[in-house]
C-alpha cells in the first residue's frame, strides 16, 4: 500500500512538473508573440523608405510648402503616402511624426496639391510625386518667365495658377502676375507657358517651372539638338543650340551640306528666327514654335538669303526638338 502511495506521488509531482514546464513555455511563447508583434507595430509606423506609383524617394526631415488638400491625423507614414498615390489631386505630401511639437500631439498627414517648395523641418517626412521632371520646382518671387504662351487669363489665386499649369501636360511653367502690379485696378493673371526661354526681374510677378529647370536646359527650352529639314526635305541637319540667354541664342548646324554657326538668334514670343553664316553666305531663318504634346517643333519656316535662286519655291523648312 505504502509503495503504491508512493509510486501516485512521484506521477502526481511528474504530471504538477510537466503542467509547471508547458506553462512556462507558454508563457515564453506568448512573450516572444507580443515582442513580435510590437516590433511589427513599431515598424509599421516607421517612415518607408519604398516610392509608391509615382512619388519620388523619400526625404526625411523636409516639409513641403505649396497648396494644401487637405491633411488628418495618420498614424501611418506608409498609408499617409498610399493616400496621396492614389488622388490625382496629390502633388505631394508631408507626413509629421507624433509628437514632433508637443508631446501629446498626434502624428499628421497633410497632402498638398501644389508643390511651391521646400523647407528643412525635424520630424518630418515628404515625397514629391512625379518628382523625376514633372512636377514644378520652387516658386521664383519677382521673376517672370519668357517664352511661348499657351493661354492667359484672370486668376486672383496663385494656387489655383500653379495647379493649372500642373495638370495641363502641355504646360511646360507659368507666372502669376500680383493684382495692381501694373495699375491700381489691374485683376492678378496667370501666364501658362509651353516654352520656357529665360527669366527677367519682375516686380509682383511669381513663376515656376517644371522640373524645376530654367533657361538653361530644362524639357520646354531651345537649348539642346533638333533635327532640321529643309527644302522639301531634300537637306537635313542637326541643329544645335549650345547658349541661349533669356530669348537670345546661339548655336551651328552639323557639318553636312555647307554646316554654318547660328548667329543673331531670337525668340519673338512663339516666332523664331536667326541667320545662318557658312563661309561668305548668309541666310535668314525663322519659324513657329510650337509644343505638340510635350515636344518642341519649328514649323511653316522659310528662309531668304544667299542661295534662295536655286530653291525657289522650296525654301522651307521645319525642326523638332530631339
Amino acid at each position: 500500500m505504502r509503495a503504491r502511495v508512493s509510486n501516485f506521488a512521484v506521477k502526481t509531482k511528474d504530471v504538477s512538473d510537466s503542467l509547471t514546464s508547458e506553462k512556462g513555455d507558454m508563457m515564453m511563447l506568448n512573450t516572444r508573440l507580443l515582442t513580435l508583434a510590437l516590433t511589427m507595430a513599431f515598424v509599421l509606423l516607421l517612415p518607408q523608405t519604398a516610392s509608391t506609383q509615382g512619388l519620388g524617394a523619400r526625404e526625411d526631415n523636409t516639409a513641403l510648402q505649396g497648396t494644401n488638400l487637405t491633411y488628418y491625423p495618420q498614424p501611418n507614414f506608409g498609408q499617409c503616402q498610399a493616400d496621396c498615390a492614389s488622388n490625382g489631386n496629390c502633388k505631394g505630401f508631408t507626413w509629421i511624426q507624433a509628437g514632433t511639437y508637443k508631446a501629446g500631439d498626434a502624428a499628421m498627414c497633410y497632402l498638398v496639391s501644389a508643390v511651391t517648395g521646400k523647407s528643412s523641418a525635424r520630424g518630418h517626412f515628404s515625397a514629391v510625386k512625379g518628382s523625376g521632371g514633372t512636377s514644378l520646382g520652387a516658386r521664383e518671387d519677382n521673376t517672370a518667365l519668357q517664352g511661348t504662351n499657351l493661354t492667359y487669363y484672370q486668376q486672383p489665386n496663385f494656387g489655383q495658377c500653379q495647379a493649372d499649369c500642373a495638370n495641363n501636360a502641355n504646360c511646360q511653367g507659368f507666372t502669376w502676375i500680383q493684382a495692381g502690379t501694373y495699375n491700381a485696378g489691374d485683376a492678378a493673371m496667370c501666364y501658362l507657358l509651353s516654352a520656357v526661354t529665360g527669366r527677367s526681374s519682375a516686380r509682383g510677378h511669381f513663376s515656376a517651372i517644371k522640373g524645376g529647370g530654367g533657361g538653361g536646359g530644362g524639357g520646354g527650352t531651345l537649348k539642346g539638338e533638333w533635327d532640321l529639314r529643309c527644302c522639301n526635305d531634300e537637306l537635313g541637319w542637326t541643329l544645335s543650340i549650345t547658349n541661349q540667354e533669356g530669348a537670345t541664342f546661339s548655336g551651328s548646324f552639323s557639318a553636312n551640306t555647307g554646316g554654318g554657326v547660328v548667329t543673331n538668334g531670337r525668340l519673338r514670343g512663339n516666332t523664331i528666327e536667326f541667320d545662318r553664316v557658312f563661309g561668305s553666305s548668309r541666310q535668314h531663318w525663322s519659324a513657329q514654335l510650337v509644343n505638340d504634346g510635350g515636344r518642341l517643333r519649328m514649323i511653316n519656316g522659310v528662309w531668304t538669303g544667299d542661295y534662295l535662286d536655286r530653291y525657289q519655291g522650296r525654301n522651307n523648312w521645319h525642326a523638332e526638338k530631339k
